[in-house]
């Protein structure tokens, strides 16, 4: 690339990821989707972003679904999805408030330019009176003005069946306000398509009250072994993407509208029912349960983050369940989208999902195992890999850039036998993880290092947020090409271990500031 000075200053490489164990610490299980973190939120840190009452109202659009689905019978698939997330171990009770002021569509939804434009009772800063909008988008319209034309088509409502939008955020720690979008034209009068929208609206609820996606019995998707009948009972309503079984999606889980044991401790890790604040109709979230944390290390003591860990339930003097019964995400108390040199502060609410704390960095959290019948078990804890599909929309946690893959060998850590209310707590190290943090001098952006003469130099990245600097005199009027190859703990080519993001600046240019010549926004993997 040309530049116009003879010399450019500080190559900033960051290492947002590190190996899969080193880049985050915890979570709950399959839990929640946001943490609290600097510097939007001002009150505690590290608690789950939760609606801001537990008792949240939801406003249905007044219009029909389209000309074969009226709004009456729109408004009972939007009850019955509904009605999904009100169980008794859950302080959340979830139901209709009234009706919109008008039917939506693109003739009052529309974009300004600047920001999308949505009739006023459906704007976040209503969200006193209306913190839930359900919009019936007769013909596709205002799917395609929020996602772009074409958005809408049939072949597309495994996707865009039900849109999902949450844009209303306290300071305090809580969401106010969530808009979602149901796509009139992936739905008829055929019973199928009814329920499979019915399938989609629910589970996109628990996303916009803040429930992530959930690793568990991965095989169902993958189809690394054949699920059994375990497996399939305990695979959590909020599995990231649905598995392939035909055009009814909801078909690929037996009981598609009740919430499996994963779902269950989500909701008692966000929304948990205490002696403080049961009321009639609730059970204490850990009524015949119990709960388990801990936390994952390198050797070298640093928290590994960015993992997922299951639990199977053992029977006395017996094995170990066939099926998982519960997971957690290592990784989300901590915050993946902090500062750093590139692309500036983090801002917003998103940016500052998770602490800045390293202390949490590598800790696991289970809000809620449910115990045999027996009311004595054993919990066998497994880490394992996050599938690396499970990026983006799909993605387990606020993170940037896809999932590490793991340092060292999986863990597996068995206890005695436990009962009600009983905490399971372990600290564990892998064993092969990297055992040696030992970066050399890769400089500071006051004092970066001049670049090997070879044309290549290398580095540790033994830490979140690790900067290395370096510089290169370059000719004006000249290009350079920068290639940058990750490699793991056995110093092999990696697309998984590593998750940089690049800045380039002018040899003159203030410490401080953002890249002037060129920057990578954001995180990539690849081995060049």
């Amino acid at each position: 690339m040309p530049f116009s000075r003879p010399l450019w200053r500080t190559l900033f490489l960051s290492a947002l990821s590190l190996c899969f164990w080193a880049s985050a610490p915890a979570a709950f299980a399959g839990g929640p989707r946001w943490f609290t973190g600097p510097p939007f939120y001002t009150g505690h840190q590290g608690y789950p972003v939760i609606f801001f009452t537990t008792a949240p109202l939801y406003f249905t659009d007044p219009g029909d679904l389209n000309a074969q689905v009226s709004h009456a019978q729109a408004d009972a698939l939007v009850a019955a999805a509904a009605a999904v997330w009100n169980v008794p171990t859950s302080s959340l009770t979830l139901a209709q408030g009234g009706l919109l002021a008008e039917h939506v569509s693109s003739g009052n939804v529309y974009f300004d330019g600047t920001h999308m434009v949505f009739p006023a009772d459906l704007e976040a800063s209503n969200y006193q009176a209306k913190p839930i909008a359900i919009v019936y988008d007769k013909d596709g319209s205002v799917v395609d003005t929020l996602l772009g034309a074409g958005a809408s088509e049939p072949s597309s409502c495994r996707q865009n069946g039900v849109i999902d939008t949450v844009d209303g955020f306290d300071p305090a720690g809580y969401i106010t306000h969530a808009m979602l979008v149901l796509n009139g034209r992936c739905v008829g009068a055929n019973n199928d398509q009814l329920l499979q929208m019915q399938y989609q609206l629910a589970r996109k609820f628990g996303r916009i009250l803040g429930l992530a996606w959930s690793q568990l019995n991965d095989n169902l998707f993958t189809g690394a072994s054949t699920p059994n009948s375990v497996e399939l009972g305990f695979w959590p309503l909020m599995h990231p993407i649905d598995v392939v079984c035909g055009t009814y999606t909801y078909k690929c889980m037996p009981q598609p509208f009740t919430l499996r044991p994963d779902d269950l401790s989500a909701l008692a890790a966000m929304y948990p029912v205490t002696s403080d604040n049961q009321t009639a109709g609730k059970q204490l979230s850990l009524d015949v349960a119990m709960r388990a944390s801990g936390v994952v290390r390198f050797p070298t003591g640093q928290g590994m983050g960015s993992y997922n860990i299951v639990a199977r339930r053992t029977i006395a003097n017996g094995p170990a369940e066939t099926g998982e019964v519960v997971s957690a995400t290592g990784g989300v108390f901590y915050q993946q989208n902090g500062d750093n040199p590139v692309t500036g502060a983090a801002v917003g609410p998103l940016g500052s999902a998770g602490m800045a704390n390293s202390g949490f960095e590598g800790v696991f959290s289970m809000g809620r195992i449910p115990l045999l019948p027996s009311g004595i078990m054993g919990v066998l804890l497994t880490s394992e890999p996050i599938n690396p599909l499970y990026t983006g929309d799909y993605a387990l946690m606020q993170a940037a850039g896809a999932p590490s893959t793991p340092s060292g060998a999986s863990i597996t850590y068995g206890n005695g036998y436990v009962g009600q209310n009983f905490w399971v707590m372990t600290d564990v190290t892998p064993s092969g993880a990297a055992a040696v943090c030992a970066p050399g001098n890769d400089g500071v952006e006051t004092a970066p290092v001049a670049a090997d003469p070879s044309g290549w130099w290398t580095g540790q990245i033994c830490a979140d947020g690790h900067a290395s600097w370096g510089s290169q005199a370059v000719a004006a009027g000249r290009s350079w090409t920068l290639e940058v190859t990750a490699l793991d703990e056995n110093s092999v080519g990696t697309v998984g271990k590593l998750h940089p993001i690049l800045g380039l600046w002018n040899a003159a240019d203030a410490p401080g500031t953002l890249p002037t010549v060129v920057s990578a926004a954001s995180a990539f993997n690849g081995l060049a």
